[in-house]
């Protein structure tokens, strides 16, 4: 699974040229005690040295299986929608705070403010999660609540719910029209 793609070219009377292509990893798949590699379209392949600039992401659950296969019938260990919202996400990451990913909820992480964060699996409406997400955390903020989760995973839906305060009531779950 390292390698993309392989060529060979044979040339009279005793030429052989072999070109290769390894894969290049851009995520960091982390689940409990291991770890593994994958690139820009799924597929997963074992780490062989440190690389700089991939994104970690701290997995509970394993991924949706990719359906895939690439040039030498390797299947995909992720969807490459996965991956696409993995590297969408991952520059709007908080300093501080590393992706995560659980299948019921998909990807988020929690922010250095204390609550958890979702956004779903989702590449393409990943902008507009991000626009809900901020304007949301700043009508908290102002209004002085404190929250202990924000769900963007349907934009059109967002909801919050309520830390527990100091007089031990139940938590409150909001849910916020974006119209």
């Amino acid at each position: 699974p390292e390698l993309l793609s392989a060529e060979v070219k044979v040339y009279l009377p005793h030429q052989v040229y072999v070109t290769v292509s390894e894969r290049q990893p851009v995520i960091l798949w982390q689940k409990g005690d291991g770890y593994t590699w994958i690139d820009d379209t799924g597929v997963a392949f074992r780490p062989s040295d440190f690389v700089v600039g991939l994104v970690p992401v701290i997995a509970s659950d394993e991924p949706p299986a990719g359906i895939a296969r690439d040039s030498f019938n390797q299947p995909t260990y992720m969807q490459k929608e996965l991956a696409d919202a993995i590297l969408a996400l991952s520059p709007l990451v908080p300093d501080g705070s590393t992706m995560t990913f659980d299948s019921a909820q998909g990807l988020g992480w929690t922010d250095s403010r204390g609550w958890q964060v979702s956004f779903g699996t989702n590449p393409n409406d990943i902008p507009l999660k991000i626009r809900v997400y901020q304007s949301l955390v700043d009508s908290l903020i102002v209004s002085g609540r404190h929250t202990e989760y924000i769900n963007v995973v349907y934009s059109e839906a967002p909801f919050y719910r309520m830390a527990d305060n100091a007089f031990g009531d139940s938590t409150e779950e909001d849910t916020v029209s974006t119209g």
